[in-house]
């Protein structure tokens, strides 16, 4: 402050910062010359925390660091903060009682009007830079250590500074009580009050994966080629509606085979039954009227085989879209899937809070992902009474998108809160259809965003609600 000239006084406030920097351009040098050991990771460590740290933290004009004094001689202003603060408070005494008070300095419009919206940063900055310490300082020490340091940081740097302006307020008070503008802040603020009190109708969102309740999985029961598709795909199917039918010739050979054996062997069986002379090879003959007999029936089940049909009614989706007459299939090979109708639900995951605001019967609409169909309404249909230890689908997890936060632990993920599944049953009528068909052309899967009717609360219920959560958490010793 003994130099005349601000741009000597800029040098001197911003030496600190620029000194860290030189040393993080060197040390970054150093870390890519230096052999792997000790050396080279303290170079990195000054190449890269160090200058990210002092940008972060001595830049900071919100705190009365280096930041701050290169700020105050830039503008010329010394002690900005007391400065700034003074301005702000004048102006929202102003903003809430008008008492007339001349500003506690005057300056250009838009000089006055920067320094308020400052003060009002440094304000939210320090209001949430002190609450994170506090709540660190909570958390890093023992309980009862950690819950004294939490309220002596709370009093000090929080409560402290609205005490003192109250205590203006206080001084004011038979000015403030008379004027207009004091009755409309006070009416504002009763009316603020009273809508945080009022029950209001909500919406809870959540990620849903909507899939079908019932699928049922058709396969190829032994390996051949395909003859003729006798089904559309996403046609509705009838059961025993016969769905495609494989090229049969070499068992139809030995259907036919049999067939005759089956008729010589019989006419033995009965030829030796009319005349005594063939009567000792008739136990002969009925041992191969049976063998025959039974080879018949096997060959005709095979046959049969070979023309799956329709186990019940429902959609039927080809697993391959691109499969025509004349492709080969191998044996067990899954070929279609039968969806059964309005049987679609949706799988969403909800926590403790939210649960306890919906129930059986609840509406809701599902919104596919991609805009793809139209919304699909739904019925909340049953709420787990277990948080869910594991989300055993990937896609409701936040790092896929959803809104589960999870963490992995041994190949599993673990959801950081409780949450509860909610399944949810979609309205049984045809403008589904949009959505269902997605689903199906997604492997009978497919994630959307589910908005559920909650019942009414108020702002000041759910705040409540979240203090008495917090509070139950930590009150344990």
């Amino acid at each position: 402050w003994q130099l005349v000239d601000r741009w000597q006084r800029l040098q001197i406030a911003a030496a600190g910062v620029a000194t860290e920097l030189i040393v993080a351009v060197w040390a970054t040098l150093a870390w890519g010359l230096l052999p792997d050991g000790d050396l080279r990771s303290a170079a990195f460590l000054l190449a890269t925390t160090t200058w990210v740290s002092t940008l972060l933290v001595n830049c900071s004009p919100f705190m009365r660091f280096d930041g701050y004094f290169v700020l105050s001689d830039f503008l010329e202003m010394p002690n900005l903060h007391a400065r700034a603060f003074a301005l702000a408070r004048w102006r929202l005494r102003e903003a809430l009682f008008q008492l007339g008070e001349e500003p506690p300095e005057t300056f250009a419009p838009w000089r006055a009007r920067g320094l308020q919206l400052f003060a009002y940063a440094v304000w939210v900055y320090r209001l949430a830079l002190f609450l994170g310490i506090a709540a660190l300082v909570y958390s890093f020490f023992i309980k009862l250590v950690g819950i004294l340091l939490f309220v002596v940081e709370i009093l000090w740097f929080v409560l402290m500074p609205i005490a003192t302006e109250l205590k203006v307020w206080r001084q004011l008070w038979p000015r403030i009580k008379d004027r207009r503008r004091t009755w409309l802040t006070a009416t504002a603020a009763l009316a603020a009050i009273g809508l945080a009190a009022i029950p209001l109708p909500g919406h809870l969102n959540a990620a849903g994966l909507l899939q079908t309740r019932q699928a049922q999985v058709i396969y190829a029961s032994a390996a051949g080629r395909i003859e003729r598709l006798q089904v559309a795909d996403g046609a509705f199917v009838h059961a025993g509606q016969t769905l495609l039918s494989f090229s049969a010739e070499q068992i139809e050979q030995q259907l036919q085979s049999a067939r005759s054996r089956v008729q010589r062997y019989s006419a033995e069986a009965d030829a030796g039954a009319m005349r005594s002379e063939l009567r000792a090879g008739l136990q002969i003959a009925q041992a191969q009227l049976s063998t025959a007999q039974a080879t018949r029936r096997g060959l005709e089940a095979r046959l049969h085989e070979r023309a799956p049909t329709a186990p019940a009614d429902g959609q039927l989706r080809w697993r391959d879209p691109d499969l025509r007459a004349g492709d080969w299939v191998a044996a067990r090979e899954p070929i279609a899937t039968l969806l059964s109708p309005r049987t679609w639900q949706v799988e969403a995951y909800l926590s403790e809070a939210e649960i306890a605001r919906i129930a059986p019967g609840s509406q809701a609409r599902f919104y596919p992902d991609g805009r793809f169909g139209a919304p699909l309404s739904l019925t909340v249909a049953s709420i787990s009474h277990d948080a869910s230890h594991v989300l055993p689908h990937s896609e409701l997890a936040s790092a896929m998108g959803g809104t589960v936060a999870v963490r992995e632990v041994e190949g599993r993920l673990v959801p950081e809160q409780a949450v509860y599944r909610v399944n949810l049953l979609a309205a049984p009528q045809a403008a589904t259809q949009a959505a269902t068909q997605a689903a199906a052309l997604a492997g009978q899967t497919w994630r959307g965003r589910v908005v559920v009717e909650a019942a009414p609360q108020s702002l000041a219920e759910r705040v409540a609600q979240a203090a008495l959560a917090l509070w139950w958490r930590e009150a344990g010793w």
